[in-house]
């Protein structure tokens, strides 16, 4: 590659902004249109021979590339803060759901709620969907008043 004037550069990066509809013919066009008055653009023969010359294809291939994992990165980087913060909250909510004696500490109309919580927190750490297995609840409408026993050969909070 030679050395690029400043004029071979800014066509150069105007051609690269072009993106998905990238064509030296869509950049003669824009430099004519853009073109101060009295200034007359490139040809369209001059900017060929600059992108042959200077490479362009093969620059904007590795710029596109590096723009690509650039973008990859800050969103996995929001991504996974994201995912961190909706993991605490249903942690707390899961943390929350028995006291030390396993007994419920919060009213659960379903069992399937606490599993389908559960099963969001293990997506979030990014667990894939595996066998499934059995999970027994013992879960009960309660006031916090009440002392909330399991009957008898009941499965109580087995996890």
């Amino acid at each position: 590659m030679k050395k690029e004037s400043q004029f071979q550069h800014d066509a150069f990066e105007q051609y690269f902004l072009l993106g998905a509809i990238r064509s030296l013919s869509k950049l003669h066009s824009l430099l004519t249109e853009t073109a101060p008055p009295g200034k007359k653009a490139f040809s369209l023969r001059t900017l060929k021979e600059w992108s042959r010359v200077n490479d362009w294809q093969q620059r904007c291939i590795i710029r596109d590339a590096e723009v690509a994992r650039k973008v990859e990165e800050k969103s996995t980087a929001d991504l996974v803060s994201v995912k961190a913060k909706f993991l605490r909250q249903v942690q707390s909510v899961i943390d929350t759901a028995f006291d030390a004696q396993g007994k419920p500490n919060i009213v659960c109309d379903r069992a399937r709620d606490l599993k389908d919580l559960i099963d969001s927190a293990l997506k979030l750490l990014g667990e894939t969907e595996q066998e499934p297995i059995a999970i027994t609840f013992n879960v009960q409408k309660y006031s916090p008043d009440e002392k909330v026993e399991p009957s008898e050969g009941e499965a109580s909070n087995e996890l």
